[in-house]
């Protein structure tokens, strides 16, 4: 559902509100999120998941 450069800010901001994350970067060409997780800590896919769907995206693949 990442269809424009605004979509991918939305997505950005509301997966960095999670604690672990250091960095999200939503690319909307290439329909990607990249997270990088804070030293230390961890994070599970259903914290990535949930807001994704907040955000009104459809989830895709994981890749690692």
């Amino acid at each position: 559902g990442m269809n424009c450069p605004g979509c991918h800010g939305g997505l950005e901001k509301l997966v960095m509100k999670i604690p672990a994350v250091q960095q999200a970067e939503a690319n909307w060409k290439k329909k990607l999120l990249v997270v990088t997780i804070k030293s230390g800590h961890e994070l599970n896919d259903e914290d990535i998941f949930d807001a994704i769907q907040h955000a009104n995206f459809t989830i895709g693949e994981r890749i690692k």
